[in-house]
């Protein structure tokens, strides 16, 4: 096994990848080590949650059947202790199957039988995504809505919201558009980035999962915009309309 072979004073990142199938882990092990990453391998749910407890990974990647605890099982244990970004890998077809796993916590999925480039794309997309966030120091202030970008913390009322990187990402692209119409397309590039343009289930899917945390403080504050998209409202949070009293009048 891989992990024999790391220790936490060398320089690739670890990740954790469980999956039954011993080629897919060979596969996908050797991908990361393209990108400076360090692979712990194991077969099934049960060692998966151990594993992730002793080595704490930067990233998760997860089959959904797996003996012992099945891949949605394990996301949600690891979700309840740890926001780390969590990829399912599954042979999932229908969009309400697929949408489990999002559901589930995870931060994205693929379907099997997967391309490397694609997995390799997204590994490095949710790993780009989660740095952004941990190095980005704006605080954004949005009524009762704070997004602490530095500390990667969001509060409602001061009440911390428990978000996912992805969920978090989300939150603070609306709120650095408040009162914007935003359309599918532009949050799904300003915040998944540009290979997740034909992905809106992704997005509909997170966006139901940030609005029930959110609901659960008493802040109704995303807007629906049918066929367009998403606006987090100002009026919703208690913010007066922008002020225009200073706009000159055009010349005629």
């Amino acid at each position: 096994m891989e992990s024999r072979r790391w220790t936490r004073d060398r320089g690739p990142r670890p990740v954790l990848v469980a999956d039954d199938d011993q080629g897919i882990l060979d596969v996908v092990s050797t991908m990361l080590r393209l990108d400076d990453l360090f692979a712990f391998t194991c077969h099934d749910g049960t060692r998966a949650v151990e594993m992730f407890h002793e080595i704490q990974p930067q990233l998760v990647i997860l089959d959904v059947s797996m003996p012992g605890l099945d891949g949605l099982a394990v996301c949600r244990e690891i979700r309840a202790a740890s926001s780390v970004p969590i990829i399912m890998l599954t042979v999932m077809n229908e969009s309400k199957d697929a949408a489990a796993a999002l559901e589930a916590g995870a931060d994205d999925y693929v379907r099997k039988p997967f391309a490397a480039d694609e997995l390799r794309a997204r590994i490095r997309a949710i790993l780009r995504r989660n740095q952004a966030d941990a190095i980005r120091g704006e605080r954004l202030v949005a009524g009762p809505l704070v997004v602490d970008g530095a500390r990667r913390l969001a509060t409602v009322n001061d009440a911390e919201l428990l978000l996912t990187p992805t969920e978090f990402a989300l939150l603070a692209y609306l709120a650095g558009h408040a009162d914007r119409a935003l359309t599918h397309t532009q949050i799904l590039k300003g915040v998944w980035g540009g290979e997740y343009i034909d992905s809106p289930h992704v997005l509909r899917v997170t966006m139901s999962r940030l609005r029930q945390k959110l609901e659960a403080l008493g802040a109704h504050i995303i807007e629906t915009l049918p066929r367009i998209g998403y606006r987090l409202s100002r009026e919703a949070m208690g913010l007066a309309p922008p002020d225009t009293s200073q706009v000159s009048a055009p010349a005629v």
